[in-house]
């Protein structure tokens, strides 16, 4: 399993992403936030979707506005100083 970190511009810790199993060979990407707080869980419907997945993180792309699965969008929010790491 692997774990993705997402910093800003400023090198600001935004979010992380930790892969985790879940129902066979699909998994689960768990978001959380610089304090450990739950922002989102990503539940891919294929394998297709999964590696898509996957490959968007390993390239650095932002998961803001992506849907979780449910149908919901994720929104990352950024900019407020008590989100970020010194």
């Amino acid at each position: 399993m692997q774990t993705w970190v997402k910093r800003d511009n400023n090198d600001w810790f935004l979010y992380e992403v930790n892969e985790v199993a879940s129902d066979g060979d699909l998994h689960e990407f768990i978001v959380k936030d610089v304090n450990g707080l739950l922002l989102a869980v990503i539940r891919p419907e294929n394998l297709d979707d999964q590696s898509q997945l996957i490959g968007q993180l390993n390239h650095g792309k932002s998961i803001d506005g992506w849907k979780d699965g449910k149908g919901n969008t994720i929104f990352i929010p950024i900019g407020e100083e008590s989100n970020h790491e010194s």
